[in-house]
Order: structure tokens, then sequence, then C-alpha cells
């Protein structure tokens, strides 16, 4: 506890607690002065200078001075600045008003450098800077009248000439000079050239030395440019020796001859530096007389000295203002062609040792240099000297050097020419034997900028293509003559390119560019005959060492036979040195080719290799006959059908030029001898045998489609099919293409159906006439497949085929029936005999009438189908188990219950429900769906009920929720029949109570009215008033059911008007008019009238029975098995809910009294009992014949007697459950 309540003391230092105080008071103080309060008294004060003071003049100066202070050291520096241009128009105003003003602001600036410093290269808020810089420049502008001619002249009064002294007092007389010098130390002694700031200082100099030659003198006398050199190189200048030498290897790197790198090291340049290049650049064309610089040694030294230029290299390395840069060298050049050439020599010799990427600056000042053109006399020849030395460069970094080529040849005439006249020394050296393939691409391109046609250079794609986009291309005569001229000097390299084909050596691609190149050329078919004379070179580059060695994918081979193709396409002089040329014929056709269709790189090679390859022997076919013959025979052709033909989507080109030649190989002349045919049957035999061999035909239709409608021209061609097992290779193809078409809808392969079936039939009818032959029929009985082949042809006869697809099964069906009538009438009649009767059979089209009319709520089916099934005929039992086998009939019972519900309420549905449910609940419903379906219709009533308001408020609210109400319950009640859930929501039953309460004290009011109503007509009738129409009573919810009442009287009576048709007539009318009230109408008379079109009087005499059936066996047993007592639950449930049909709103008194008549006749009869399912139809009925009797047709009262129903089954299902768990 001592210890707890000793007091624990710090010993603070007393530096640190003057610290806090201190920095406590300069938040106090800046959080009263950083307020806007005290911001417009400032603006006040400044603002308005009072008129009547002795001194307007010393009081403007010392306006000025507050308000530049005020903004320079305060204002500036708030973190919100909503004033700033007020502020910054005052103080312009001010020291245009003050030439004192602005004298005393530069002298204070030149005097302590505290706002430069602070404001112009340290803020870092960039418009705060730009403020300050347009500042000074305004104010400087300001007194240029009065001080530029002070600015060259010493400070010094004495009129001394020591020259020593003259430079550092130059300009002394002047604030402005003065101040200006201020700024030139800071850069001496205050910032480094990393610095992020500058941009605003660097801008500042520059629009100083923009405004006069006073302003550029006065910064050359300062020997301001070797100042920047200095700042920015971080040397040791004469005129400061307090700066760091930022680079301590400076020493070691002069003493390295060869080494020019930069001496300051430092990566970032910052774009501020831009402004002082441009300042240099001014400065030093503003020295410039007439054929001299006039700048001094110190300048001239700063800029030019030291071995590499490095103040030159490094800022165009670093990449800072390449413009102003080119325009300094132009100024430091003229009329001095040996620095010219000293410094295009350095920017080469960098060039050469740098990086591509950090040579790039040097290439955009090249190509500026190349650019100039006229200008000022004396201008040194640029573009010959970089012309000269880049070759001399070329070696290190080529690829850049030809890209720089490429752009400047279309540009620079001069280098054009160059390039073309130097073809000789760099088209070899760089587009065939260089290794990289970047350089040879880049060759390519220098080439096509060669020919003076901007189309012609956009179009070039180095891509390998067969397609030539130059083609007709309309050249000019000049264009041509060069286009020739680079053309034959890629010509005569053909001799020489086999130099470069080892592909151990070489690899496989040094000639790529240089044939894309040649074939790009082919825009006539001058350039085609240019090439005759160098046909040899071409065919000794290619065989043997192209065509030979085994190299899978060979670009080189590739890239030339596109060339030659090209050379020879439309050029028959061309394909004529191939055909008359016995070597070549001997050798074309040996070729290797790799097939491996699982490798992607051989794949997309020989896709675009072998189109041009089978494209050149397509060619000479079609000159050469003889040479069709050799080429037919050879064991390359038949390896190529075999191999490259069965896979056409991966060959696409290649097997179109190879069903060509094909098409050659078979085609014959007039004059063709005996031999050259026995030749071409055997050339089809070989390749029939060879299909019919190798193809799958289960995958490779479209190869056997293609071969087949070439080869089999004539009988004999058609019987080798059939004697190979043809018929069993084609029907595996139709079985692939029947089942993409008829079972995966692939409607892409519809003619390739048609041409399978055509080939099918013209071997087909070529078996006719020989089916005598055993060899012919032994092959037809071999073909097992054809009664299964017939099948899917008739499948195909339907509405969806195409008129030509149909056409092409039927003529193959004509064809088998006629080929072996016993077999195919046997089988194809018994089938196309069941799918006939299947269909008819299985459909029933007045399904889809109903089920399209549930919207609409038609209840014609239903009753049709009610009173087919209370007959009991044999004839009704079979249609009603085809209705129930129908799938379309169970969506139509699932839609009642599910979407449908209201339509319950009508008594010839709902009676339709209960003969049809039991029959198809499998289809609609699993146990679980019609478990979550009486669930959710449970969560839905009770939802329902406490939506409802407080109490029925009026008959619109009745008629809607009652009928909705009325149509769950019905749902509900039907779904208990077929389906007893595991549990029920205990809230249901007395959601159910609480609604009967509701509805019965709804009833009473109405009986209260209806009594009230009887004593008041009765009154009138005895004082013997006239009748007139019910009035209604709708102020007082407390009298809206009275209001129900009256509107149906008031429409029975306008019924009864004499006016009114017959009955018949009204009840048609009542079924397309639901009345004139704009309510719903009351539904008293519409149940009567339902029940007269829809129950015969026999009915209700049997529902009268099994009610009283069902009476007795409850009181003596109690107990029922589960089927019967839902059954009879259901009953009972629909003897309280068969009364209203809302369709039907109106009918006359007269029918009404004459349904309630039959009714009476009907009561007291009986039949015989029933079986079950018959019983609970019945009994259902019979709750409708009852409450026909009763006077009770309201909706309401309908809904009451439901939910008692439910109530009643409701309990029992929950008894029973509770019986099962205990």
């Amino acid at each position: 506890e001592e210890e707890n309540g000793r007091e624990y003391k710090f010993d603070v230092s007393s530096e640190l607690l003057e610290w806090i105080w201190h920095d406590n008071m300069q938040f106090l103080q800046d959080k009263n002065i950083f307020e806007h309060t005290y911001f417009g008294f400032m603006w006040q004060l400044c603002s308005c200078i009072p008129s009547t003071l002795p001194d307007p003049k010393a009081v403007s100066l010392m306006t000025a001075k507050l308000s530049t202070s005020f903004v320079l050291e305060t204002f500036i520096h708030s973190k919100e600045k909503p004033t700033m241009l007020q502020w910054i128009e005052l103080l312009t105003k001010q020291f245009n008003n003050s030439q004192a003003a602005c004298e005393w602001f530069l002298d204070r600036m030149a005097d302590d450098d505290w706002w430069p410093m602070q404001i112009l290269i340290k803020c870092p808020n960039q418009i705060v800077r730009q403020m300050f810089q347009r500042l000074c420049i305004h104010v400087i502008q300001r007194l240029r009248p009065v001080h530029a001619h002070l600015y060259l002249q010493p400070g010094m009064e004495d009129g001394s000439d020591d020259m020593d002294t003259s430079v550092e007092d130059i300009g002394g007389r002047s604030c402005v000079t003065r101040f200006v010098r201020t700024l030139l130390l800071i850069m001496e002694h205050g910032v480094k050239p990393h610095s992020k700031h500058l941009t605003e200082y660097f801008a500042f100099l520059y629009e100083f030395a923009k405004m006069g030659e006073e302003e550029s003198q006065f910064l050359l006398s300062l020997q301001a440019i070797s100042t920047m050199v200095h700042f920015y190189m971080g040397t040791k200048g004469p005129e400061n020796p307090q700066v760091e030498v930022l680079s301590e290897e400076e020493g070691e790197e002069e003493e390295e001859e060869e080494d020019i790198l930069s001496l300051a090291e430092e990566k970032y340049r910052p774009a501020a530096l831009e402004k002082m290049i441009a300042l240099v650049a001014l400065l030093v064309e503003q020295s410039r007389s007439e054929r001299h610089l006039t700048l001094s040694q110190t300048d001239m030294a700063a800029l030019t000295g030291g071995k590499g230029f490095p103040f030159l290299f490094q800022h165009i390395r670093d990449g800072i203002n390449i413009r102003q840069t080119c325009n300094l060298i132009f100024s430091l050049c003229r009329y001095n062609n040996r620095l010219a050439e000293h410094i295009v020599s350095m920017l080469f010799t960098s060039i050469a040792k740098l990086t591509p990427e950090a040579a790039n600056p040097f290439f955009k000042l090249l190509t500026m240099l190349m650019e100039f053109a006229g200008g000022p006399p004396g201008m040194p020849p640029f573009a010959s000297y970089i012309l000269q030395r880049i070759w001399e460069v070329i070696e290190y970094n080529p690829s850049q050097c030809l890209d720089w080529l490429a752009v400047q040849t279309p540009r620079n005439k001069l280098a054009h020419s160059w390039v073309l006249q130097n073809m000789e020394n760099w088209v070899e050296r760089f587009l065939l034997a260089h290794n990289y393939p970047r350089v040879r691409t880049s060759a390519a391109y220098l080439l096509v900028s060669l020919i003076p046609s901007n189309s012609f250079r956009q179009m070039f794609r180095s891509t390998r293509s067969l397609h030539i986009p130059t083609r007709d291309l309309p050249l000019s005569p000049d264009t041509t003559v060069v286009l020739h001229q680079v053309y034959n000097v890629l010509l005569g390299l053909l001799s020489r390119a086999k130099l470069y084909v080892d592909a151990a050596v070489h690899g496989t691609t040094k000639l790529v560019p240089y044939f894309s190149f040649m074939t790009y050329c082919l825009i006539s078919k001058t350039e085609k005959l240019m090439f005759s004379t160098y046909f040899m070179d071409l065919w000794n580059l290619f065989q043997p060492k192209l065509s030979e060695p085994a190299i899978a994918t060979n670009h080189n081979k590739q890239a030339l036979l596109s060339f030659w193709y090209n050379v020879c396409a439309d050029c028959p002089e061309n394909i004529r040195l191939i055909v008359q040329n016995p070597v070549v014929t001997k050798n074309i056709a040996f070729n290797y080719i790799l097939a491996d269709h699982d490798d992607q790189d051989v794949v997309l090679f020989n896709r675009g290799m072998l189109p041009a390859y089978y494209g050149i022997l397509r060619l000479c076919c079609e000159q050469s006959p003889a040479f069709t013959r050799q080429l037919a025979s050879h064991q390359n052709i038949q390896w190529a059908f075999k191999n490259l033909t069965p896979h056409a989507s991966q060959y696409p080109g290649a097997v179109e030029e190879l069903f060509n030649l094909m098409q050659l190989f078979i085609a014959q002349r007039p004059d063709m001898r005996e031999e050259e045919l026995e030749d071409i049957k055997q050339f089809k035999k070989t390749t029939i045998s060879c299909y019919l061999r190798c193809l799958d035909g289960r995958s490779c239709w479209t190869t056997l489609i293609s071969a087949f409608r070439i080869l089999l021209e004539s009988d004999e061609d058609r019987l080798l099919v059939v004697f190979n097992r043809g018929l069993i290779l084609m029907t595996e193809s139709f079985n692939t293409l029947h089942m993409m078409y008829h079972e995966a809808t692939a409607c892409h392969v519809t003619g390739d159906l048609v041409e399978l079936l055509s080939i099918f039939l013209s071997v087909l009818k070529s078996t006719r006439p020989y089916l005598q032959r055993k060899d012919v029929k032994q092959a037809l009985i071999q073909w097992q497949e054809r009664i299964e082949f017939a099948h899917k042809l008739l499948t195909l006869l339907n509405s969806y085929s195409p008129p030509e697809l149909r056409n092409a099964c039927i003529d193959v069906l004509k064809e088998l029936v006629l080929l072996s009538p016993h077999d195919f009438l046997h089988t194809l009649v018994p089938f196309l005999q069941h799918n006939h009767c299947t269909y008819h059979h299985s459909n029933i089209p007045s399904v889809l009438v109903a089920y399209e009319g549930l919207p609409l709520h038609l209840a014609l089916f239903p009753k049709l189908w009610t009173e087919l099934c209370q007959t009991q005929s044999a004839m009704s039992k079979n249609c009603i188990k085809l209705l129930c086998e129908d799938p379309v009939f169970a969506e139509y019972i699932k839609c009642i219950l599910m979407d449908e519900r209201t339509f319950l309420n009508n008594n010839i549905v709902y009676t339709f429900m209960t003969h049809f449910l039991l029959k198809v609940q499998s289809q609609v419903f699993s146990e679980a769906n019609c478990a979550n379906l009486i669930s959710t219709l449970i969560t839905n009533l009770i939802s329902q009920y406490q939506n409802l308001q407080s109490d029925f408020s009026s008959r619109v609210e009745i008629s809607k929720a009652s009928a909705s109400l009325n149509g769950d319950l019905r749902a509900l009640a039907l779904l208990l029949s077929v389906h007893t859930p595991k549990q029920l929501n205990p809230a249901l039953i007395p959601t159910l109570q609480e609604l009967l309460s509701k509805c019965r004290t709804c009833l009473q009011q109405r009986s209260s009215l209806q009594e009230q109503e009887a004593k008041e007509r009765k009154t009138k009738d005895d004082e013997g008033a006239t009748p007139i129409k019910r009035r209604r009573v709708s102020s007082d919810e407390e009298h809206t059911v009275d209001s129900c009442i009256s509107d149906m009287k008031t429409e029975t009576r306008e019924v009864l008007t004499p006016t009114s048709t017959s009955d018949n007539e009204t009840r048609d009318s009542s079924i397309i008019d639901p009345g004139t009230e704009q309510d719903l109408p009351s539904p008293e008379n519409s149940s009567v009238k339902e029940y007269r079109m829809e129950v015969p009087s026999s009915f209700s005499e049997d529902m009268s029975n099994i009610r009283s059936q069902h009476a007795e066996e409850q009181s003596s047993n109690g107990r029922y098995d589960d089927c019967k007592e839902f059954k009879d639950l259901h009953c009972s449930k629909d003897s309280t809910l068969a009364e209203e049909e809302s369709e039907f709103p109106s009918t006359s008194i007269s029918a009404v009294l004459s349904d309630l008549a039959d009714l009476r006749s009907c009561d007291g009869q009986a039949l015989p009992s029933q079986d079950p399912e018959v019983a609970l139809s019945l009994s259902c009925g019979h709750s409708r014949g009852l409450f026909s009797h009763m006077q009770q047709h309201d909706i309401l009262d309908t809904l009451c007697r439901t939910i008692e129903s439910t109530i009643h089954v409701v309990t029992r299902i929950s008894g029973k459950g509770n019986q099962a768990a205990s």
C-alpha cells in the first residue's frame, strides 16, 4: 500500500520541455493565423487604401510590401486557397502602380534567396510555383523599359577597367540582374540536378532570356551556360569550388580512352531539365554572329570540351529534349564541319557501345538531323556524314540500324539512293547470312521501304501465304524500275542461298524472309518471266538439300515452295521449264513429308507447305500428259492419298490439291492409247482398293465421298467397291452422319448425306444387272447392316428433312426393294405400320387444346371426361386408360394444382379432379414433390389469412379472397387424398378456425340484414307502394353484405323483365357477359345454373345414397382403412364446396326454381353401392346436389363449408399422426 501511495517522479530534460512549449505555442499561433477571419482582415487592409493619406506613393509601397509578404509567407502555406486568384491580381495591380514596389521585391530576393528557394524550387505545389514564376516575370517586364540599359553595366561607378572584377560586377546597377544572378548562384550551391521541382526555375530563366537581346547577353556574360553544364554534370566548375564531385571515378574514366560513358551516373533525369536544354540552345544561338560563335572559352569548353562530348552524350542518353538538342547541335556546327563530323562520330560510337534500349534517343536525334533541309547557310551536310558512318556501327546494333534506315529511305532521297546503290554490301549479309531472325526480318522491311509506293509498303507482311496481296497492284513506271532492280539483286542471290540451307549449321529459317519478299515482288507476269533464267539455281537449292533431309519442319523449304508455286501460277513458260527437264521430272516427286497428325507444329507446317508443293505438281500435270502418267504411278502419290486425304480437316488445302490431281490422273482424252487407258484403270483400281483398306468410315466420310465421287465412273469401279466390303464402309459413314443429323441435329452434314446416298444409289444400281452372279450375290449377303440401314433411311422421311434429302432416301429405298423384295418388304412394311399406329394411338389432340386453354379456365374438357368416366362402359375405360398414359395429361393435372388453383372453384373441374388425380398421381408428383406442394399450400394459406384486413370490408375483397382461399383449400384436400404427410403445420388448424369464425360473423350480419329487408318489403307491399329497385347500402362497412344481397336480387329482377329472352339465351349470354355491374356479381344463381348444366337428376340420388351409407358406417365403426378414409373425408369436404362457379354469374329465377324442383324429386331415391373410387366421385357429386337445395349461394357461405370440411380432414390426419407417434 505504501508503494501504491507513493508518487512517481520523472526527470524530463529542460530541452524537451522547451521544445514541447514552443511546439504548442507554434500550433496556437498557426491556428490563429490560418483562419478565415484573419485572411479577410488582411484582404481589407491590403486592398482598400484610403485616399486621404498625405503620401500616396509611400502608402502604395507599404501596401505592396505587406501584401507580398502576407501572400508569400502566409497565404500560400494554407491548405485551402480559394481567393488565391484575387490575391495575385491584387499583387499584379500593386506592382503595376508602383515601380518602387517592383524594385523592392527584386532587391529583397536578390539580397535573400529565401523566397526563391522555398517557393520556386522546394514548394511541392506546382500551381504555387507557376504563380511565383509568372509574378517574377511580370515584375521584370514592368521594370524592363527602365532597367534594360543597366543590365550590362558594371556596378562600380569609379570607371575601373579591371577585367577581374568586371565580370563579377556586371549588371550590378539593376535589381533585375542582381536577382537573376542570385538565382544562378542557387544553381551552383543550393540544388541538385535530380531535384523534382526545377521546371519553373528553368522556365523562369528561359522566359527571361527570351525577353530580348540584353537579357540573353547578360546571361552569356555571367557564363550561365557553363553554370548549367556544371550543374547538370555535377562536376567542379572554375567558379564554384564548393560543389562536390558526384562521381569519384571521374578521373579514372577520363584516363580510359575508349570509354565515354556518363560521368554522373544518375538514372533519373526529370523532365524539368528540358527547359534547361532549351535555354542552353537559345543562348548559343543568341551568341552567334554572322559566321562565328561569340561564346566564351569557358562556355565553349563546357559544351564541346572533354573526350566524347560528355555533356551532349549524357543528356542525349537521358533523353532530355532531343528536339532542342538538335537545335543546339545545329547552332554549334554552322560553318564548322569538323565539329559536325566529331559530333556524328560521337553519336555512332555511343550507339555501338550502348544497349538497343539506351540507343533509342541517339537514333531519334539522327532522324532529326537527317530531316533537316534548307535552313541558314553554313549548315554541314549531316545526312552524308550519318550515311557514311552507319555501316561502322551496324555490326554492333544491326536490327536498330536497319529499322532506322527503313524509316529514312521513304523520306530522304539521299538515304534511298545510297541504300539502293549499296545493296551488294548488305543484302546477303543481313537478309541471308545473319544468325538473328530479327535482323533478317528488318533487312526484308528495309527492302520493302526501297519501293516508292505507299500501298506496296503497307501491305507487306512477313507471314507466309499462298495469297499474294500485291497481285495486279498498279505501280508507276518509276516504282516498277526500282522494284525490278531490287528483285534482280535477290534473284542473283539464288545461287548463293545454298550456302545457308544446312540445317545443322544455319537452322531451318534463314531463307524465310528472303523468299517471302521475292514472293511479294510477284505483282505481274513480268516478274515471273524474270525468274526463268534463274530456274536451275532454284532447283539446285531445292534438290537435294531441301527435299531429301528428314527434317520435320523445314521452313526454308516451305518458303521456297511458296515462291515456286506463285512464280509458276499463270505462267506456262515456267511450268515448261519443269516438265521439259528430265532431271526435274524424275526427282520432283521425291520430297520428305512427315505425316504426324498429333504434333501440332508438324500439322501447322504441313498445312502451309503441302498446298504449294501439290499445287506445283498439279500445274505440271495440267500442261504435260506424260508427266501426269509418270506421277500417277509414283509411290509417293499413293502414300499421299493414303496418309493425307483421310485428314481433310487438318490439311484442307493439300487435300483439295490431291483430289484435283486425282481428277487429272483419271481424265481421258480422245487420242489416248490403250496403254494409257489401262494405266488409268489400274490407277483407279489401286486407289479404290487403298481407300477401302485404310479408311475409317466412322470418321473419314468426307474423304470417302470426295474420292468415290471422282473414282466411281463405271459399273466395274462400283462393283469393285461391292466386292471389297465397300457397302459396309459406306454404311458406317452413313451411320455417323445419321447420328449427327437425326440425333444431334447437325444440319451442316445435310449435303454430305445427300452425296453419300447418291453414291449408294449408283453402287446399288450397278449391282442389279449382275444379281445372277455368285460373287455379287455373296457380296450383298455379307452386307448384314442393310435392314438397319433401311430403317434409318425411313427415319429421315419426315417433314423436317429438306426435299433433296427425302428424295435421295426414297430413291435408295426403292433400289433396295428392287434388289431384295422379300427381305425389305417383310421388314419395312411392319416397321412403317407400327410407327404410324404408334403415333396416332399415343396422340390425343384434345389434351393439348385443354392444356393451352387452362389460362382461360375452359371447362369443356373436364366436363367431357367426367361424363365419360361416369358411363362405366368398357369403351370408356379404354379411352380413360389412353388418356392417363398421355404425358401431356399429367402436365395438365399438374398445372391445375400448381398454377390454376382458382379453376377448382368450378364444380365440374373439381369433380373431374376427384376422378382422375388418383389415376395419374404417380406421373404428376413424386412423394417428395407432393409433400413440398402440400407444405407450400399450407404456408400460403396462413400467409394469405394474415395479410387480410381485420374484416371483409368490401364486396370485391369478399369475392377475390374467398375465391383464392377456396381454390387453395380444394387443392389441399385433393393432395391430402393421395398423400399423407408425416407432419402438418401446427398453425394450420388455429388459422382455419379463426377464418371460419370471421366468415360466420359476416354470414350472421348478412342474415340479419336479409330479415330486416324482408320486413321492409312486406310493409311496403301492404301499403301498396310501387316496387322499385332495391337501394344499395354501401356507405357503412357494417352493411357490406347487405349490398351483396341487394345486388343479387336486383340482377334477378332485371332478368325477369319483359324484354328478357329465354332461359337458354340467358345462360349463353351469362357466359359471355359476366354482368353489367362493375363489382363482381353475386354467384347465387350461377351455382344452380351450373348444376343444371352438368348433373343429371339421377346423379343426386346416387350421392344421397352414398352420403347416408357413409353416415351409418361412421356411426357404427368409427375406423376406416387409409385409402377409404381419405376418400370419404374428401367427399365430406366436397359436399361443402359444390355450390359456386364465378364464371357463370347470372341466370333466370325460373331456371333456379326448375332445378330446385328436380332436386327435391330426386332427394329420396338411392342407388346400389359402388366401388370405392366411384363412391368418392358420387359422394363429391352428392355435396353439390345437397347444397343446390339451399338458398345459401354466396361464395362466402361456400368458403365456410370448405373450411369446415378442411378442418375435419386435417384433424383426422393430425390425430392419426399423434397415434402413430405414441
